[in-house]
């Protein structure tokens, strides 16, 4: 900020409100912006959430790394960093230690972006591909096919304008808001947090959660009418594309009410079609997931120490299953 003589326009010049509608239209997009910014987290955080001994763990951490980086991020977005860097080259590019800033200033924002998407994105999107195709992907292939697939999607076109950015972060949330709406209504309406873990990993036709050929049909029309509303809007992320002012406003609110729709909608098609089973959990804790304590509560089992079947399933079935753990080789 020496260098440059203060602060810059941005903190200096005032900003006119927008008038009328319009403020509460820009408030509602800033909001659904947010919130689609971090639709991807929120959908895959139980990949990394999974390993906390007790659900309470994660809560403190998750609180101190969301507040943390949501006040650094709103400070420092004022400004471009990779274009301040720039500026000190142009200002005096033979000063050596306006170089070195430079350099080891530029290496932070390039670990930074390697770390972020190695762990956000090809971590997690290596434990899809992973779960969808255990036989041929493990976690390691799979990053490597979210990396591929990310640059053919030419997402350097997306940041290159503003209104094409939060347009992009809407979008993320009219297709995940909808998803978590599922989720959500599933887990504490539809099953009332009541879970047969042993049935959710493997892939026999007995398991509760089989449904019709491996597919819930109540969750893919809960989901699709969940986001069927604000589709026509994402049309909005090419800022040349001329979208009639109803349907962009529909998609500006696409995540909150993507959200409740599919989370309604799957509610009611549980209740007029129940999945088979529900409310059925295991008599004995397989995985060893609760203390004695815990499971004396839950009125289960306890696991000491002593493997055992899954209730309802044979020895031959156990043999023959296939091994669907990811076991991570060079390539």
């Amino acid at each position: 900020m020496a260098a440059a003589g203060g602060t810059g326009q941005y903190i200096k010049t005032p900003t006119a409100a927008k008038p009328g509608s319009e403020l509460g239209w820009a408030f509602v997009r800033g909001i659904t912006a947010l919130l689609g910014g971090n639709a991807v987290g929120m959908t895959s955080q139980t990949d990394f959430s999974r390993f906390a001994r007790r659900p309470k763990n994660q809560i403190w951490g998750q609180a101190f790394a969301a507040g943390k980086m949501y006040g650094d991020v709103t400070e420092l977005g004022l400004w471009n960093p990779p274009n301040i860097v720039q500026l000190w080259l142009d200002t005096d590019y033979h000063n050596p230690k306006l170089r070195a800033a430079a350099f080891f200033s530029s290496l932070g924002l390039l670990l930074n972006i390697l770390a972020l998407n190695s762990v956000e994105n090809g971590v997690s999107g290596g434990m899809d591909f992973a779960g969808l195709w255990p036989k041929y992907i493990n976690i390691r292939r799979g990053s490597y096919l979210i990396a591929i697939v990310s640059i053919a999607l030419n997402p350097w076109y997306i940041i290159s304008k503003a209104s094409a950015f939060t347009s992009a972060l809407n979008s993320f949330g009219i297709i995940l808001g909808p998803m978590m709406g599922v989720f959500t209504a599933d887990y504490y309406m539809v099953r009332r947090k009541k879970v047969k873990l042993s049935d959710l990993y493997h892939d026999s036709p007995k398991g509760i959660y089989w449904f019709t050929r491996g597919i819930n049909f109540r969750a893919y029309v809960a989901w699709i009418l969940g986001f069927a509303p604000s589709i026509g809007g994402m049309a909005s992320v090419d800022p040349a594309n001329s979208i009639p002012i109803g349907l962009t406003r529909t998609f500006y609110t696409g995540f909150l009410t993507g959200y409740a729709i599919s989370f309604l909608v799957h509610w009611g098609l549980g209740v007029v079609f129940p999945p088979a089973s529900l409310g059925e959990v295991d008599s004995y804790d397989s995985f060893g997931t609760f203390t004695p304590d815990e499971a004396a509560k839950l009125g289960i089992e306890p696991n000491l120490g002593e493997r055992r079947n899954p209730q309802g399933r044979t020895s031959d079935e156990l043999r023959n299953e296939k091994d669907v753990s990811v076991h991570e080789t060079p390539f």
